[in-house]
């Protein structure tokens, strides 16, 4: 399943209702979306801790990826996708802002030692890190679900007022049920990610509280050539019947270090996508290159690195960014 951004779909939405004649509920519908629009990186709320047992606050701001070893590589600022009105565009911004969500209460963020300490010392280090970006992203699906309820509650009374209408111009109800209908769709694949997200969480709660053992295939980890960027993402290989694949890409002292993680049941699954698509160093650079530019939004890169980049491969890399999904 690819990342898809809120932003992106409310612009959808918004081009169905450039279509509507009628001022009034024109503007009543638009209203509501800028509402909603207002919202979309607002995710942050209290919320239990994530960590295996617990039930403290979380902070609001958990890092997914460890800052301290970005600023240790760029400094205090990075480059990432920023929605700006009606587009993503590559923006830097602070790195205390970057790849936070409510994750962990202040005792259990010291769990992550790895993070003062600037690099994995074992396989308990590799299975916190996958957890924690699965953390995220089952946040994030939540996030999601709730969005995309909200806006088809945007669009329904108007929708039902537009086919009420004795002439009303019924291309315009047609144009918002099409969105209503895709957004439906994907509320049913958001229910899929965000039941098997929370079942691959379990199990790598269970690996990080030492309640079962970690299987050989189930969290694969390998330093792998140092790139200019990390991210986090978890995607459907394949299509939405196939395994969950959790996968960050962070630093490991002056290495680059790539975990990935693999829902119960498909552990064989992810020792073959090693073998297909991360064998080589070519591979590897291929194949995280393609993340960046199709697998999620949640990526970070060094300033220098995108400074450096040829104007045709910024444009090329933003264009990927802002490609409908």
């Amino acid at each position: 399943m690819p990342d898809v951004s809120p932003a992106l779909m409310l612009s959808a939405l918004s081009d169905a209702v450039r279509q509507i004649s009628d001022d009034e509920r024109s503007t009543t519908l638009k209203a509501s979306l800028k509402e909603l629009k207002s919202t979309v990186f607002a995710w942050r709320g209290g919320e239990s801790c994530h960590f295996p047992g617990c039930e403290e606050d979380a902070i609001k701001a958990s890092h997914t990826v460890q800052a301290a070893s970005l600023r240790r590589r760029f400094g205090d600022t990075c480059v990432t996708p920023v929605w700006e009105k009606s587009a993503f565009e590559i923006r830097s911004r602070s790195i205390r802002s970057m790849s936070v969500f409510p994750g962990y209460c202040s005792a259990h963020e010291s769990k992550f030692a790895f993070e003062s300490r600037g690099h994995f010392a074992d396989a308990h280090d590799d299975a916190l890190q996958i957890m924690r970006a699965v953390h995220r992203e089952l946040w994030l699906t939540l996030r999601k679900l709730e969005f995309v309820d909200n806006m088809q509650a945007a669009i329904a009374g108007t929708t039902a007022a537009l086919r009420l209408e004795e002439k009303a111009d019924l291309g315009e109800a047609l144009a918002l049920e099409r969105q209503s209908d895709g957004l439906a769709e994907f509320h049913m694949l958001l229910m899929s990610m965000w039941v098997r997200l929370g079942a691959l969480a379990t199990s790598l709660e269970n690996i990080v509280a030492g309640e079962t053992p970690a299987m050989a295939m189930a969290v694969i980890a390998q330093d792998v050539p140092t790139q200019e960027f990390v991210f986090h993402s978890a995607v459907m290989l394949d299509d939405r019947s196939a395994a969950l694949l959790a996968i960050a890409l962070v630093y490991n002292g002056e290495n680059s270090r790539l975990i990935t993680a693999i829902e119960p049941d498909f552990e064989v699954h992810n020792l073959s996508y090693w073998s297909q698509f991360l064998s080589t160093d070519e591979d590897i650079t291929r194949t995280l290159d393609k993340w960046l530019r199709d697998g999620t939004f949640d990526w970070y890169a060094n300033p220098a690195w995108w400074n450096g980049l040829s104007e045709h491969s910024r444009r090329e890399l933003k264009r990927a960014v802002n490609q409908s999904p």
